[in-house]
This record gives structure tokens, C-alpha cells and sequence, in this order.
């Protein structure tokens, strides 16, 4: 380890560093470089002049993400989270906290301390089985809800002004029965079909088009036909995992670090345990009694239709993370096959099993030895790599071209004739290598055609360095590159409309009176009945496309519409030969649903438009750049 830790002062990559360093010494004085690194956050927002910090939107990012992981099981990263929208979610709800209580403070309102307090400690998920405030119940929920008491209140306070907010417009909502009726209606109302696939392939006549005509084709689907930007790049990679067979490490290396740090040995006990979760105490405490009488876990699991959740091989750390310490220590506690208490958590009252117990033990030096070894060898590599590095760009400062002074250090160069921006090449095969290095990749489209990079980090102790020789510009491929698809294309489409015709006119032979079925038994086809289905939802095996439900909604029974089958491969004849209607007299308690429903919709957009209201009165401004360097 001390050895990647050294310093070098001639190392290409500590001089830059120390050379920073002067620089920004000379220019603000070195009290001034010391104090100004702990005064200065950048805000991402501004509510009504008062700033939304980046640390908070980044705690509040983390703590989604948290609260994900601890409901789903589910770990994902900052990358996948952004993708998701995390990042816009917990800005909004920052933005509308700030919002509401600036609001609330232009109307007046102001929720006293004395009357928070008295909130909490009455509510049932702080109290104890005597109904008293339990401060152990408080502080689980806090801690497994990432949030110190103060943050707790604070949000409580808004959460308050929010709900005498828009309780205010949301008392006088309502919604006229006879509109959830007659949108009831709407929605239930099913129809039943016969149908028949006119398939693409049923259509035999040969087509071969001209040269005009295909060039026709070509042009206008050019859209299909689009090759995007290539570049042409020489690399060249310093990567310590090719010099690791070079380094030569001892026995008594090896055993100095294995002697130096045994605790990195040393693996923690870890136990297979079986969860079972209740939505409340009583039902958990009853299966709890099933467990003394003998009964097992999986028998009372079953026996209230509840499933038995396994965590093969966690250790303490790691079963924490889903179930909170208490749990935890309890179910580390308990001997094998024997289970815990119950115990509450944020996702409701759990039950632990302990089925196998692995103590914790030392790892002997023959088990660890290669990879000590490996890991002394990677250092010594890491080193090397510094040091190939400062000569490679000694070479080039001395004006060789990039290959030639990879050429002079025998470093391997990579020629890569055309990628794309994925990393894919003109086959549209990934590049090893590339494909999957994002990184490299973001510099490749970064750096100008003729442009070398500097040495660039690409992780775990690697560099590269590259240039890109040539850039093509996107365009359209050439139709002599591409001509047997651009056939292939044509005939497809022809196939379709030939298709498309033949149903029409079979539609029109329905229409005229003549029944499906015997039509089906003149071109050799399938009549098929459908199960009744709604605007909503359709019968998946009868091949509907969305186009031809919303047709089949607007026939008469009887009545015949065609059009692209659900499955895309051909046209599909539809007669309708049922319409069901609802009995709104046996849904009242449905219909009364739907009038809640729609009370609640239409309570939420006027929320949504109260928040926007309230933003352009109190004033919002967003620091989109700012909000991109943090994730």
C-alpha cells in the first residue's frame, strides 16, 4: 500500500498537481485557498430569495434512494436514480417545501411548536402497547427514516401549511353523480368480436421494382436508412493489469501484509435467515403463538397466506440495512432455527429465523496468498504505469506524434477504423473494449478530428491517450451499400398494401351481407371470437391493435371495420357480433368509487396548478448547471 502512495516530485502526474497548487498559493495567498474551501456551497435554487443548497438536494437525493432500497430491496446507483428522475423528484419537493412555507408566511400562518409536539407524541406510531409516547419508536423511525429530529419537524410544520393550503380549495370539490355514471358507462361498456388476420405472407404475387421506383423508396424512408457519425481513433492504453505478470513479489511481502493487517482477513459472521413480515402487531404476535406451539415458520407463513422471505448468507451489517439495528442484533441473537420476537419495522412487523450460523473466522495466509500477492503485484504495476506515463509524455512533448512515442516505450497502439457513440462500428457490432468505457467514449466525441488528448484517467490506475484521425458526418447510406435491404423494405410494403386492399374488399363483401365465416372458408382463413372487451382493455389473444379497438367502439353489430392487426403482421377483419352494457343498478358502489376517484383527480390538478401559482408569485429560480455537476 505505501508503495501506490508514494511521491514523486518528478511524476508527470504530481507535477501538474503541485503545479495547480503554486498557482492558486501565488494568485488568492494560502489563507485565503484554506478558508474559502470550507465557506463555499453553490445553491441550485432560489425560493423566494432564500437559497436551495446543493448539500441538501443531495442529501434528499441520497435519502430517496435509501428509502427505495429499504422498501424494494431493490440497490441502485446515482446514474440509474438520475434516469429515473430522482434527482427533478427531490428537487420539486424541496422547491415546493420552500414554496408552501414562504406562502404560508405571506397568508399568516404559523403552526406553534407546542402544537407539533402535541401531534407527535399522539400519534399511534409513537405510542407503546399502554398508548403512551414511546422516545425508542420516535428515534427508529428517525433513524430508518434518514432524518434528524429537527428535519422531522421542520417537514412536519410545512406539511401542515400544505394541507391548510390546499384543504382550503379541496373542501368545495365535487362531482355530479351523473357524470361518474355516465363515465362508468363509458368505461365498462363491452363489446365482443369475430375476427380474421389477412397475414402479409398470404400475399403471393411477386413484386420487383424498378430502379426509379426504388429509388423512390430509398428517398423518401430515408429516415430508416440514417448511419450516424463515425470517427476514426488511434489509442493508446497504459493499463497496470498488462504489467502485473512483470512484477515480481516475495514470500516475505507477501506475508509482511498478510502479518500487518490481518483484520482485512478477517470474515465476519454471517447467517442464513428467513423473514416473514405482518402489516400489524396483532397478526404477528398470532403467528408468533403458532411458532411456541411448534408449528413452522413456513407452515404459519402459508397458514396467513404471508410468504417466507430468505437472506442467504448476511451478515450483521448487511440484515441491518433492510430491517434496522434492533432487528438485526435480535436475529444474530437467536440460535439456529429459532425465532425472534416480533418486531416492528418502517415496512411492518417482522419475524426472523435464523436457519444457519457461520461464525466468524481468520483466513489462513494459504487462502489469501494469491491474492495478496496479486494486490502487491497491482501496486507495483500501478507505479510502473506512473512512470511510463511521465516518459510517454516527455516523448510527446518532444514532439513525437502519439504511435511514435508509444512505438519508442513499446506501449500497445489501438486502431479503431470507425465507432459510433455507443461504441458500436459500421456492422453495428460492439468494439471490445470500447463499447463499454463511457468514459473513453465521452472523449472520443469530445475531441476534434486531428486533436490528441492528454493522458486521461481511465480508473483503477489505467490511462489513455488518443486521437481522433477522421470524423463522418452522419448521412444517409448509399443505396448500392444497402440495396438488397432496400428491396427486401419495398416488397414488405407492397406485401402490406396489397394486404390492406384485399381486406377492404373482403370488408366490403361483409358489409354487403355475406358472413365471415364463409369467406374465411373461401381464402383458406381463421375465424376467431373474442372475449368481451373494453376501451381499456383489450382481449390480448384476439390481435387488436388500439386502432381497431377505438373502431370496434364506433360499429353497429354487424357491422365490419379492418385495419394492422395488433401483432403487426397483416390486416385483420373485425365484425362486431356483441355489445355489453353496464348495469349501472347493481355498481353503485363502484360508480361511488369513480366519484372519488375523479374528486381526487380533479383535487390534484388544482394542487398541481396552486404549486405553479404560488411559484411564480413567490418566485422560483433553478441552476440547471449547477444541478448537473452533482450527479
Amino acid at each position: 500500500m505505501l508503495t501506490a502512495l508514494r511521491s514523486k516530485a518528478s511524476s508527470w502526474v504530481v507535477k501538474i498537481l503541485l503545479g495547480l497548487l503554486m498557482i492558486s498559493f501565488a494568485v488568492w495567498g494560502v489563507g485565503d485557498f484554506l478558508r474559502d474551501a470550507g465557506e463555499k456551497e453553490s445553491a441550485v435554487a432560489s425560493v423566494g430569495g432564500e437559497d436551495v443548497m446543493a448539500s441538501e438536494l443531495r442529501a434528499r437525493f441520497d435519502s430517496i434512494i435509501r428509502g427505495i432500497t429499504r422498501q424494494s430491496g431493490v440497490t441502485i446507483d446515482s446514474n440509474q436514480a438520475k434516469q429515473y428522475g430522482l434527482d427533478q423528484m427531490a428537487l420539486n419537493q424541496l422547491i415546493d417545501d420552500r414554496t408552501y412555507s414562504a406562502y404560508g408566511a405571506k397568508l399568516g400562518l404559523r403552526v406553534p411548536a407546542e402544537m407539533i409536539t402535541r401531534r407527535i407524541t399522539a400519534a399511534p406510531t409513537f405510542q407503546n402497547e399502554a398508548g403512551q409516547f414511546d422516545p425508542e419508536r420516535f428515534a427508529i423511525f428517525l433513524r430508518n427514516s434518514d432524518m434528524s429530529e429537527a428535519q422531522f419537524i421542520e417537514e412536519y410544520r410545512v406539511s401542515t401549511i400544505k394541507s391548510f393550503v390546499v384543504g382550503s380549495i379541496n373542501n368545495g370539490i365535487g362531482t355530479p353523480k351523473t357524470m361518474a355514471e355516465a363515465l362508468y358507462a363509458l368505461r365498462g361498456e363491452q363489446r365482443v368480436a369475430k375476427t380474421m388476420l389477412i397475414a402479409d405472407s398470404s400475399i403471393t404475387e411477386q413484386f420487383t421494382p424498378d430502379e426509379p421506383t426504388l429509388a423512390k423508396f430509398h428517398e423518401t424512408n430515408s429516415g430508416n436508412y440514417q448511419a450516424p457519425e463515425y470517427r476514426s481513433v488511434t489509442l493508446v492504453r497504459l493499463d497496470p493489469k498488462t504489467l502485473i505478470g512483470q512484477m515480481v513479489v516475495s514470500d516475505a511481502e507477501i506475508t509482511q501484509a498478510y502479518d500487518s493487517d490481518k483484520g482485512k482477513y478477517l470474515l465476519p459472521e454471517n447467517r442464513d435467515v428467513d423473514t416473514v413480515t405482518y402489516s400489524d402487531e396483532p397478526a404477528a404476535k398470532a403467528a408468533f403463538d403458532l411458532l411456541k406451539q411448534g408449528r413452522t415458520l413456513s407452515d404459519v407463513a402459508q397458514s396467513s397466506q404471508k410468504s417466507v422471505e430468505p437472506h442467504p448468507g448476511v451478515t450483521l451489517d448487511a440484515f441491518a440495512k433492510f430491517f434496522g439495528d434492533e432487528v438485526a442484533k435480535a436475529a444474530f441473537a437467536a440460535a439456529q432455527g429459532t425465532a425472534t420476537d416480533p418486531m416492528e419495522t418502517v415496512n411492518g412487523w417482522v419475524i426472523a429465523q435464523p436457519t444457519k450460523i457461520s461464525p466468524a473466522r481468520q483466513q489462513t495466509l494459504e487462502e489469501v496468498k494469491d491474492a495478496i500477492k496479486h494486490e502487491l503485484a497491482l501496486i507495483l504495476a500501478q507505479d510502473q504505469i506512473l512512470e511510463l506515463g511521465e516518459q510517454f509524455e516527455d516523448q510527446r512533448g518532444g514532439g513525437l506524434k502519439l504511435e511514435d512515442a508509444a512505438a519508442a516505450l513499446k506501449l500497445p497502439v489501438t486502431s479503431i477504423a470507425a465507432t459510433d457513440s455507443s461504441g458500436h462500428d459500421e456492422s453495428g457490432a460492439a468494439i471490445p473494449g470500447v463499447a463499454e468505457d463511457q468514459n473513453l467514449l465521452q472523449i472520443i466525441q469530445a475531441t476534434e478530428e486531428g486533436r490528441e488528448t492528454r493522458l486521461e484517467d481511465a480508473g483503477n490506475g489505467a490511462y489513455f491517450a488518443l486521437r481522433v484521425d477522421k470524423v463522418t458526418p452522419a448521412a444517409t447510406r448509399r443505396l448500392d451499400k444497402i440495396r438488397d435491404k432496400v428491396i427486401a423494405d419495398w416488397q414488405a410494403s407492397k406485401r402490406r398494401e396489397a394486404a390492406a386492399a384485399k381486406a377492404q374488399d373482403l370488408a366490403q363483401r361483409i358489409q354487403g351481407g355475406e358472413a365471415l365465416e364463409k369467406i374465411a372458408a373461401e381464402i383458406g382463413g381463421t375465424v376467431q371470437a373474442s372475449e368481451p372487451f373494453t376501451r381499456q382493455e383489450s382481449d390480448p389473444t384476439a390481435n387488436l391493435s388500439a386502432a381497431l379497438v377505438s373502431k370496434a367502439f364506433e360499429l353497429k353489430v354487424g357491422d365490419v371495420a379492418s385495419g394492422r392487426a395488433g401483432s403487426g403482421d397483416g390486416e385483420l377483419l373485425v365484425v362486431l357480433s356483441e355489445i355489453k352494457p353496464v348495469d349501472l343498478s347493481k355498481r353503485s358502489v363502484e360508480i361511488a368509487d369513480l366519484r372519488e376517484e375523479m374528486k381526487q383527480r380533479i383535487a390534484d390538478d388544482m394542487a398541481a396548478q396552486l404549486s405553479s401559482a404560488m411559484r411564480d408569485e413567490i418566485g422560483v429560480t433553478i441552476d440547471q448547471a449547477t444541478i448537473d455537476t452533482l450527479f
